[in-house]
């Protein structure tokens, strides 16, 4: 298949990964590279789609989606989620995103996905180019934590960071915090327009680095960087998120962790209440494209545990 009858293109597949790797540490700055073990991860089983495009032999470009099952009112139907969009600088002027995204939509037609949603870091290239429409902001909550800073400082330096991994969950057991058996997590709030938090998406998650613990008998999904990443909770009201909150800041205490973070959509449930007490920041603008107009989409309960960096 050739673009432009000048780029080769190919389906993406494992035979690929070695030239994906190589094209987005080239695309995206130092300290974003990307190794084997989460591109397999993220992208090789039979829930993606995904093009990548060469110039004789050299990664230029890629797009691709992930699919996941979604709660549509009463309805179970597939939808993708676009991330590592890339094109190296030297060949956007040959509208290879458009190309390949028009490749990958008509793709996930055939495989009955009813909408692409994402939180692309260019916004307005999504909305000029491949004609996606705007959810609106996510909100982000931070909560600050006064301890000593090493968690960043391990975070930076790859050799030494599994070091700091094998501590965080010695601070967990400690804590007793660890929901060993815990494979789901209940639907939290919203009980429409969301991704079910069931075991093959816990699953999924906990391979790309998340984990699952219980505080106060509730299922909580983080993930940890430098800071302390919130995915997704159950359903708590504002007094039982608050007690898990401080219960969060005694861990990150430990662990050298001085933030605490969680994104959650502007329209949902869970930013009505949360803003009730805590302050928020804009975060990633949430956007989708349909692909049946039958589906159409105002608003998606869409959390920090839907980010393909989280």
């Amino acid at each position: 298949m050739l673009i432009n009858n000048k780029f080769t293109v190919l389906q993406f597949s494992e035979e690929l990964i070695d030239d994906f790797i190589l094209l987005f540490n080239q695309s995206f700055t130092k300290g974003r590279n990307i190794d084997r073990k989460r591109v397999s991860n993220t992208y090789i089983n039979d829930n993606y789609i995904g093009f990548l495009a060469y110039d004789y032999n050299k990664p230029i470009a890629f797009y691709g989606i992930i699919i996941f099952d979604f709660k549509y009112n009463d309805q179970s139907i597939k939808v993708g989620q676009s991330i590592n969009s890339m094109v190296l600088p030297s060949y956007r002027k040959y509208n290879l995103f458009y190309h390949l995204a028009d490749l990958t939509n008509n793709l996930a037609k055939t495989n009955d996905v009813k909408f692409i949603f994402g939180l692309p870091n260019s916004p307005e290239l999504f909305h000029k180019v491949l004609d996606w429409s705007y959810l609106g902001s996510m909100k982000k909550y931070s909560f600050k934590i006064c301890t000593l800073p090493f968690a960043k400082l391990f975070w930076k330096i790859n050799y030494i960071r599994f070091l700091y991994v094998h501590y965080f969950k010695l601070v967990i057991n400690i804590l007793n915090y660890f929901g060993h058996n815990c494979l789901l997590i209940k639907d939290s709030i919203d009980n429409n327009y969301h991704i079910p938090r069931l075991q093959k998406y816990i699953i999924y998650k906990k391979k790309l680095g998340a984990n699952v613990i219980k505080i106060n008998k509730t299922s909580i999904i983080i993930s940890i960087d430098y800071r302390l990443k919130v995915g997704d909770l159950e359903d708590v009201t504002i007094e039982k998120f608050t007690k898990i909150i401080k219960k969060l800041k005694r861990m990150c205490f430990w662990l050298g962790i001085c933030e605490i973070c969680f994104s959650v959509d502007n329209k949902s449930d869970w930013n009505e209440i949360l803003s009730s007490k805590y302050q928020s920041k804009d975060d990633m603008q949430l956007m989708y494209i349909e692909l049946d107009n039958n589906y159409t989409l105002d608003t998606a309960h869409i959390t920090l545990a839907d980010y393909d960096t989280f």
